[in-house]
């Protein structure tokens, strides 16, 4: 049921119980009016009884209508809700370039002279050269996606994403703190390019598609310092009000906590 149809339904469940009602104090002033001998007495509380019993009906009738209208309201909301991620799922895999086999072989063989093409895919906002600028990061201490992270011309997307792997990619680039630190000293600042920051310092190992392909070798492809990592979420810590993003970085410096330990890193 759409929500105009809703409405009419509900202005007729309305009109419908307010005729019932009208209708039964019309029929009580009627029966008063000639019910003054016992036996019209005795009539009218009869007829009132049974007047009194149709109005809980109809009100019973109407709480129902209204529970029902609730439900299916619901419902289409729950399924214009569903259809709009799924259209925009569907949306976003039709603008996902497609794996370009030079993006692969270039992260395959670490080719650095591929990286001034991939860093001119990247800032068009292309994800793939995205992740392969950052899976070549060491090879040329992170300056291309620090170019690529400050270019004018990326989306939103784009732009979370690229922080992302800078902090994910910290130990590599020489730039990488500073740059950060900017995100959370300086503002205005997007909540979700800081977001970003923080869970890129916990994804050393970041996912990517490139992944798709088994000869692309897991990231990542230097050793992590997790130290420098638990030192970087402190700072930034202490510039953050945001309760929820407080939170999010406790998590994250529990788990940096851990791997520091796993590889006998004191912070």
């Amino acid at each position: 049921m759409k929500p105009v149809a809703a409405f009419a339904a509900g202005l007729w469940t309305g009109a419908a119980v307010i005729a019932v009602v009208g209708l039964f104090y019309l029929r009580i002033w009627e029966l008063n009016r000639t019910g003054n001998s016992p036996a019209g007495r005795g009539k009218l509380e009869s007829r009132i009884e049974l007047l009194l019993q149709e109005q809980t009906r109809a009100q019973a009738e109407e709480t129902r209508l209204k529970q029902t209208i609730a439900e299916v309201q619901s419902r289409l909301e729950a399924c214009l809700a569903s259809d709009a991620r799924r259209q925009s799922r569907l949306s976003r895999r039709e603008t996902e370039p497609a794996l370009e086999p030079w993006i692969v072989d270039a992260v395959v063989k670490g080719d650095e002279s591929a990286l001034p093409r991939l860093e001119q895919a990247a800032a068009q906002n292309n994800p793939l050269a995205l992740d392969a600028v950052a899976l070549l990061a060491e090879r040329d201490n992170g300056e291309a996606l620090t170019r690529v992270w400050n270019a004018t011309t990326l989306n939103d997307a784009s732009r979370q994403r690229a922080t992302l792997l800078l902090a994910a990619t910290v130990e590599v680039n020489a730039h990488a703190e500073e740059l950060l630190q900017g995100i959370f000293t300086t503002p205005p600042a997007a909540p979700l390019v800081r977001e970003s920051a923080v869970a890129g310092l916990a994804m050393p190992d970041f996912s990517t598609k490139l992944r798709q392909n088994t000869d692309v070798p897991a990231p990542p492809h230097f050793h992590p310092d997790y130290a420098q990592r638990l030192r970087l979420l402190e700072t930034w810590r202490a510039a953050v009000t945001d309760e929820q993003l407080l939170a999010t970085m406790d998590n994250i410096r529990a788990r940096l906590a851990g791997r520091a330990a796993g590889e006998g890193q004191t912070p």
